[in-house]
């Protein structure tokens, strides 16, 4: 995806191929390369999952058509994914539920979280004079800023104790 993001800010039409069940995490990390969306041309299933008969199919049936429509169309000028709202809250519920809600989502490695409240929020950033705002660096592969509050969200999920800001 890096070389085809390259080649797109050069302005060269691109058809990124991605097998299924990788379609959302390159949507997501397309910002991340530094534009709002590359084209996507899908492979149906897995390609070590399928015999060389059914890939050739595969290939002949969809995924060549969706390059020649990628590289062809105007693309959508639409973001390829969902950003969020700093102030947002995402899961309300028990320890328990956050967690769960976590693991489905795939927001967890399987470890518990901590949820962020606003109050453990607020204690956090009290340890620091920065402005919550201040941009500390990028994140990859979202192209995410990481503000101050970010950090402070990140280690109260991690159990971190505020004095660590």
């Amino acid at each position: 995806m890096r070389a085809s993001a390259v080649v797109e800010k050069a302005g060269i039409p691109t058809a990124t191929l991605v097998c299924d069940g990788f379609t959302g995490q390159a949507a997501a990390i397309t910002p991340g390369l530094g534009v709002e969306s590359l084209p996507i041309a899908r492979i149906v299933g897995h390609v070590d999952g399928q015999s060389i008969q059914e890939l050739q199919r595969n290939i002949e049936e969809v995924t060549t058509a969706e390059v020649i429509r990628r590289l062809v169309e105007k693309p959508s000028a639409e973001p390829t994914f969902n950003s969020y709202q700093e102030e947002e809250i995402a899961v309300r519920g028990s320890f328990n539920e956050v967690n769960a809600v976590f693991e489905e989502q795939g927001w967890s490695d399987g470890l518990p979280i901590v949820p962020p409240t606003p109050d453990r929020v607020a204690s956090f950033l009290q340890q620091t004079p920065d402005d919550l705002d201040r941009i500390l660096g990028v994140l990859q592969p979202s192209g995410s800023a990481a503000t101050v509050r970010n950090v402070a969200i990140n280690g109260i999920m991690a159990n971190c104790r505020p004095e660590y800001m």
